[in-house]
This record gives C-alpha cells, sequence and structure tokens, in this order.
C-alpha cells in the first residue's frame, strides 16, 4: 500500500489514534532532506487507500537524508489560548463551537452532547483545556475524527467487522494487517471495545495495532 502525504510518497510512518483527544501523525517522507517539502505549520493530508486523515505539521526537518514530518489532527489550534468568557443558557454543542472556533477548529456534525448548564464560566488557557473541562461536565467523550473535526459525544460502540487478516494476539491487544479505516469508539468483532489503534507502514511492514477492553 502506498501511503502519501500532501500527495507525496512516504517511506514509513506511525499513526496514534486514541480513543479520547487528538490523533498524531510521525511520518518520514520518501523525498530528500534538502528539497524540504514540508514545513511547521503547514496544513497536511496523509493518504491511504480509502482513508484520509487531515491535520497539521508541528515539526519537520531533516532524518537521516529524508523528510520527517510529526503533524497533529485538525488544524493546530487546540493548544492555542482562549480568554475567559461565561455563557449564560447555552448547550455544550454551542459552547463547544464558539470555544473551538476562537482557534480556528471545527466541530464535527455529527457531535451529540445533552448538557445545557444555566451558567458555564470558561477559564483562560489552552482550548484544549476548556474543551476536557466542558466533556467532563457533560459525561462524554471527545476526540478528532480523521478529517481533522472535533467529535464530541457518547461513544455508540457500534461493531466493526473483522477487514484484514489477524498477524499477532496478546491480553487486550491484536495486530491486524494494515486496516486504515478502523478507529477508536467502535467493538471490534471477536475482541472488545477500542481504546487505542496504531497504524504503522514500512517498506516490509504494514500493520495496525489495536489496544482493546474486551470487557
Amino acid at each position: 500500500m502506498i501511503v502519501t502525504l500532501n500527495d507525496l510518497p512516504t517511506a514509513k510512518g506511525t499513526l496514534v489514534y486514541p480513543l479520547t483527544g487528538l490523533w498524531r501523525a510521525d511520518v518520514i517522507l520518501a523525498r530528500a532532506a534538502a528539497n524540504a517539502p514540508v514545513q511547521a505549520g503547514q496544513e497536511v493530508r496523509l493518504a491511504f487507500a480509502g482513508t484520509a486523515f487531515s491535520g497539521t505539521t508541528i515539526q519537520a526537518g531533516p532524518e537521516r537524508g529524508l523528510w520527517r514530518v510529526i503533524a497533529v489532527a485538525g488544524k493546530g489550534g487546540i493548544s492555542r489560548p482562549v480568554k475567559p468568557r461565561t455563557y449564560q443558557s447555552m448547550d455544550a454543542l454551542a459552547i463547544l463551537r464558539d470555544t473551538l472556533g476562537e482557534v480556528r477548529e471545527e466541530l464535527d456534525g455529527s457531535s451529540s452532547v445533552d448538557y445545557a448548564p444555566q451558567s458555564w464560566v470558561r477559564l483562560a488557557g489552552p482550548a484544549y483545556g476548556a474543551v476536557v473541562a466542558l466533556i467532563r461536565a457533560a459525561k462524554a467523550n471527545w476526540r478528532m475524527t480523521p478529517e481533522g473535526r472535533v467529535w464530541a459525544g457518547v461513544d455508540a460502540w457500534s461493531t466493526y467487522r473483522l477487514q484484514t487478516p489477524v498477524l499477532e494476539e496478546g491480553p487486550g491487544r491484536v495486530v491486524l494487517q494494515l486496516d486504515p479505516a478502523l478507529t477508536p469508539g467502535v467493538v471490534l468483532e471477536g475482541y472488545g471495545r477500542v481504546l487505542e489503534v496504531i497504524h504503522e507502514w514500512a517498506p516490509n511492514r504494514a500493520r495496525t495495532e489495536v489496544r482493546y477492553d474486551p470487557a
């Protein structure tokens, strides 16, 4: 499988996708470092066959003659500061949308949070902290989608059937042939609730490691 970053072929890489928070990709481009093809702060699209991840470069530089890129989901704004603010009679999604908009991030349209505080005080600090505090109060969860938007809600734990062969098994862990469509928040049929997914690829290695809760 050929994996590209902004249509440039990659030599190898890892994408770590947790149940909560941001996914993060660490990629080596199959391009000489002298070309410096991707820079920090640049929006990137990591494309697999049938699946793509949209993020922003937080670090880029030479790595043994090639070019290494580290990117996080979204626009890279979730760590930017927001000012304190008090909300009156607004539901959680409206507060989230307002907070994310201040740092150029976007709320995913499938988000659903049943929480409407009469009053909510957002403290000054990174937008990440404001999101975490609100989602915790709502007794919900949040993470970034492959498209780079913030999803907030209660995980449905729908069933996901195996799409690729099993390579290894262990307690709370299974390794599959690379399946970039597999994300956390589902029940992997025959195993359990997917808590973290790690996609990894190299010239002679293409696999998806799944950490799951069998309960």
